[in-house]
């Protein structure tokens, strides 16, 4: 095999390893919300907390993914300044 090859095959496992932490990453990062959430909610609503808590941390996810991405775009600009 050539030394090409083996650096090919070396960065494309490094690109699947990025891959798969992102994705378990984004996987993990709600469970570690619902599980609080869940938790406070039930002293407000009871059983019915199961069906509250869902719906408020997807909101908090898709909230925080849009506010990384907006942050990340004014950094790529310039920054705050």
């Amino acid at each position: 095999m050539s030394r090409e090859m083996v650096i090919q095959r070396g960065e494309s496992n490094e690109i699947l390893m990025a891959a798969s932490l992102r994705l378990y990453g984004f996987s993990f990062i709600p469970l570690i919300l619902f599980i609080p959430c869940m938790l406070f909610l039930s002293k407000f609503f009871g059983v019915n907390a199961v069906w509250v808590t869902q719906p408020l941390v997807d909101f908090v996810m898709i909230a925080l993914i849009m506010q990384i991405k907006e942050v990340k775009k004014i950094m790529a600009m310039g920054g705050f300044n």
